[in-house]
């Protein structure tokens, strides 16, 4: 399997999906079209007939239930099988809140503004593995959607490509993990949450006979639970690939799909899954009492001033996919890279305790560490540690070419929003045009 097939295995395993829902429960599919195309009142009805195996045994789907969707335009869950065709990934990318069931992150009340003094970057040229490129060719080899950069809170560099603009709402897959990670920090100084030390199951008691028995909080901020989950999107039969067509073809709520994950591995050994983090916004839900959608708009969206009304993907019983599918506008990302400059202060507000900040971007176990974690990053609370690196630097990254990039030393955040088919192998590659941008930037001062 080659990367360049990544897009067209997802989509297949859908299709699989789509096809073996279609047969095992035809009366649900086929008659009440409620369930797959979805109303600004937001209803979810129909029967369920058959067996369906969900990382597990083979156990009766779940009755739908109504889904709340806050009067957002119409969805239609069926465009997933076309959500990573060339010809519809960026607009996709864009639209989510017209395919999948979404809830809104209103817009701050006090919105703030970042300064500008634009500052041209197209023949920017960058050395990577031994050979010289071209910055904007980056841009275009990774189908970029958006690209801005911030230095010393001003912007110095705004682009769009593909469609989208200003004020585009782009989906963000994994990079908003770190989200979670800032929110788990924030529950802990709240004192909704005791310690990282505790035990996953001491909140979820519901996830004790899962692989989370046993497992800390800490060890899911560093992906490190010992859960068997396979995060092969190359792979049809991986259980990341399953995972949408559990959601929204058979409506199997997310919980119920972490409970049935089990061990592959004692806790305490780094392996990249997704299911962890749908965990952490479990965590967020039982002890704030609010959906991580809510809880970050209370705790970071509108003290922010975030600009835009933001949305945040749900299952078909509205609960927030925690493990992606934050969408927003690219200026109100950085703002979240910009706190993390701050170490966690925004104005005269200590947003998120400045020692969480520290805690949470510097790997502290060999395990963890760049070239033992992966071969060009390191991980710790949901963030990632490129190799190389000057001690102040970050990165969220999510599939197909999201990124936000901190460096603190530099007082510099990079956000890009792609709709890369390719994006495996090209981060690194990234992280080497970010840190040009930021030398180019630094050398423009003298």
């Amino acid at each position: 399997m080659t990367k360049k097939l990544v897009a067209l295995t997802i989509t297949l395993a859908i299709i699989s999906a789509f096809a073996t829902s279609t047969q095992a429960v035809e009366d649900d599919i086929g008659t009440a079209t409620s369930t797959l195309i979805g109303t600004g009142s937001g209803t979810a009805s129909g029967s369920r007939s058959g067996t369906v195996s969900v990382f597990g045994s083979g156990s009766p789907a779940p009755s739908p239930a109504p889904v709340k969707v806050n009067n957002l335009p119409k969805y239609d869950v069926t465009k997933l099988l076309t959500l990573f065709d060339d010809k519809y990934r960026a607009q996709n990318f864009r639209s989510m809140n017209t395919i999948l069931p979404s809830t809104i992150i209103k817009a701050s009340n006090t919105p703030y503004q970042f300064k500008e003094n634009i500052k041209p970057l197209k023949n920017l040229t960058y050395t990577y593995e031994g050979k010289k490129k071209q910055l904007i060719g980056l841009l275009e080899q990774t189908q970029t959607t958006g690209f801005i950069v911030i230095e010393n809170g001003t912007i110095v560099h705004e682009e769009y490509y593909l469609g989208n603009s200003m004020t585009a709402n782009n989906t963000s897959w994994s990079m908003v993990k770190p989200y979670l990670s800032a929110l788990i920090g924030i529950a802990i100084q709240d004192k909704k949450i005791n310690s990282v030390n505790d035990k996953v199951t001491k909140y979820l008691p519901e996830l004790s006979n899962s692989a989370y028995k046993g497992v800390t909080i800490k060890q899911v901020l560093q992906m490190s639970s010992g859960a068997k989950f396979n995060e092969d999107y190359a792979d049809p039969s991986s259980d990341v690939s399953k995972m949408i067509p559990a959601l929204f073809f058979f409506n199997t709520p997310a919980s119920q799909i972490v409970a049935k994950v089990t061990s592959e591995s004692k806790p305490g050994t780094f392996k990249y899954k997704s299911v962890d983090a749908q965990v952490l916004g479990m965590l967020i839900h039982k002890t704030t009492g609010l959906q991580p959608d809510k809880y970050l708009e209370n705790k970071l969206w509108q003290p922010l001033g975030m600009e835009s009304n933001a949305y945040w993907n749900t299952d078909m019983r509205g609960n927030d996919l925690s493990f992606g599918f934050l969408s927003a506008t690219l200026r109100d990302f950085a703002k979240f890279g910009e706190l993390y400059i701050n170490d966690g202060k925004w104005g005269k507000q200590q947003i998120i305790p400045k020692q969480w900040i520290q805690e949470s971007v510097h790997p502290d176990r060999d395990n963890l560490k760049p070239g033992v974690a992966s071969s060009d990053f390191g991980y710790q609370y949901q963030w990632w540690y490129p190799k190389d690196n000057n001690g102040t630097e970050f990165v969220a990254i999510g599939m197909s070419g999201q990124y936000t990039y901190v460096n603190q030393l530099e007082k510099v955040v990079i956000v890009k929003t792609s709709a890369d088919a390719n994006f495996y192998g090209d981060s690194y590659e990234n992280i080497t045009a970010f840190r040009t941008i930021v030398e180019d930037l630094k050398k423009s001062k003298k």
